[in-house]
């Protein structure tokens, strides 16, 4: 890993009812120049809204092919 950041940028999406935003945990720049984006949450603490936001962030990941845990 070159470089980790948190917070360091914020996800605008709209979820077919409302405008939404997020900014993921970590950013993680890897070596080979690729990168990672990280989420943290206990598993008990995972509601359908933070699935939902996870989801998303998955999405806009692999839309630019990041990595995302």
């Amino acid at each position: 890993m070159d470089a980790i950041v948190s917070q360091s940028f914020w996800l605008h999406w709209h979820d077919g009812t409302r405008k939404r935003r997020y900014a993921p945990d970590y950013f993680v720049r890897l070596s080979d120049g690729g990168a990672r984006v990280v989420d943290v949450r206990a598993e008990d603490e995972m509601d359908e809204a933070t699935r939902e936001t996870f989801d998303a962030t998955k999405h806009a990941c692999r839309a630019v092919r990041w990595e995302f845990e």
